[in-house]
């Protein structure tokens, strides 16, 4: 269902900021924040994870199209297309699948990994060492990994960090999060 005007959302969105006016599910405790990296904290995460092209490559498509652990393990390698310079993301949770445009140095660090694959190469864009889809504990792992040796604080040490962080960098930039949301009329 599309809401049109504030009168037509569910009281839970317009009745305060107060966590007991949402449900359970969506409440956040008054104390808890969104943990993002700053551009200084990611280019320290980025430099040591290309070290690994697999993992710089994961961490960069990660992060320029705000997926989250679930969703990297979906990524196949027939979802590159070099040619239109687009990625196929597949979402979860209700988000909108579709493809996205690919930057110069997501081509060059998806080549770069998978020139490293034995032949022929996985299906799976990123494999474990098993070859199924990497898995969400992995990603987890890689990010405390990398993380320590960027010198990030502890409380970013986790893989959604990535997702929250092309969040703001994008909100400070000026992007508009808005573009896809029903207009008010």
């Amino acid at each position: 269902m599309l809401w049109r005007r504030p009168t037509e959302l569910p009281s839970t969105v317009i009745s305060g900021s107060t966590a007991a006016a949402y449900p359970a599910a969506m409440a956040r405790s008054p104390t808890e924040t969104i943990r993002f990296l700053t551009v200084e904290e990611l280019a320290r995460l980025f430099a040591v994870a290309r070290a690994s092209p697999r993992d710089g490559a994961l961490f960069l498509i990660a992060y320029r199209h705000g997926l989250p652990a679930s969703e990297v393990g979906l990524l196949r390698t027939d979802d590159i297309d070099f040619r239109a310079l687009r990625i196929m993301v597949h979402r979860l949770k209700g988000s909108h699948s579709g493809a996205h445009p690919m930057q110069p140095d997501e081509v060059k660090a998806l080549r770069a990994h998978l020139r490293g694959q034995p032949s022929p190469p996985s299906p799976v864009l990123f494999p474990s060492n098993r070859g199924d889809p990497i898995a969400r504990r992995t990603l987890d792992w890689l990010m405390k990994r990398y993380g320590e040796a960027a010198s990030l604080p502890p409380a970013k040490r986790h893989f959604h960090c990535l997702k929250h962080s092309i969040a703001t960098h994008l909100l400070e930039a000026g992007a508009n999060p808005c573009v896809h949301a029903p207009q008010w009329s």
